[in-house]
């Protein structure tokens, strides 16, 4: 089994519906600045799968140190619009300084409370991976039967990428994964690799529309290849690319639009 050095009792798999009768369970990872009450209901998600699973199927939400402390943050002048709008107005500076070619000078940019949340959830969302393999591990230990999907937006597709390769070394197998504006890159040497640890594919959801990815993740990772703005290079037949460019316009779009991107691409 994996080790790790995490809070269990604050962190982990939370149960949104459980059925000792149920063979299915979807497990739902949310991305960088998710760490709220709100986010926790996971209620998008829900409402996103609702017609395409089945209702006593098992659910749960991944609860992992995603950057900021709301209760910290909350009373912070940047934050009194709510956080996504302080995540819409730093991408809009960023985009600005891009697009006036200071691209040499662009993270001076980026306000450093903002920088430092950043590295810090990357960072947790390699941890947390290890965190998440071993709630899969034990959840086939119990039913190996047990069909395991799982979802991830933004900086959660980059935990889901991370866990795989933990569930790889273990030769242990979900059913399939689905990643929508994925903040993770698209190397092949990666994805070739873990690709077959989801036994019905990897679906790869992404926009040319989402300036989050566009401006802020590339510049923060310096990464030319996220997977949330265009296909993961691979040479596996188990990952599909989907470009939702005419659905998608944001970021924070994906997981309202759900029910419109699988009616039109995919049925689980």
């Amino acid at each position: 089994m994996l080790k790790f050095m995490i809070d269990k009792t604050k962190y982990g798999l939370l149960p949104l519906y459980e059925s000792s009768n149920s063979k299915v369970s979807h497990i739902f990872v949310n991305g960088f600045m998710s760490d709220d009450k709100e986010e926790i209901k996971a209620l998008d998600w829900q409402k996103g799968i609702k017609k395409y699973t089945n209702p006593s199927d098992c659910k749960y939400i991944f609860h992992w140190d995603s950057g900021l402390d709301y209760t910290r943050f909350k009373t912070y002048l940047p934050f009194s619009n709510g956080v996504l709008s302080e995540l819409e107005r730093v991408t809009y500076l960023l985009k600005s300084i891009v697009d006036d070619g200071l691209v040499k000078g662009v993270l001076k940019g980026i306000p450093n409370y903002f920088l430092d949340e950043w590295k810090e959830a990357q960072n947790n969302s390699k941890l947390y991976a290890n965190l998440l393999s071993q709630e899969i591990y034990s959840m086939k230990y119990e039913n190996q039967n047990n069909k395991i999907y799982l979802y991830g937006h933004s900086l959660g597709t980059n935990l889901i990428k991370e866990t795989f390769k933990n569930l790889y070394k273990q030769n242990i197998k979900i059913e399939k994964a689905f990643l929508f504006g994925g903040a993770s890159s698209g190397k092949s040497s990666e994805w070739d690799k873990i690709s077959n640890v989801s036994t019905n594919g990897i679906y790869n959801f992404y926009s040319k529309n989402d300036d989050v990815i566009k401006y802020l993740y590339r510049h923060l990772e310096e990464d030319d290849n996220p997977i949330g703005l265009k296909q993961i290079s691979t040479r596996s037949n188990n990952i599909f690319n989907i470009d939702t460019s005419h659905i998608v316009n944001g970021h924070m779009e994906y997981k309202k639009k759900i029910d419109t991107i699988f009616k039109k691409y995919y049925s689980i």
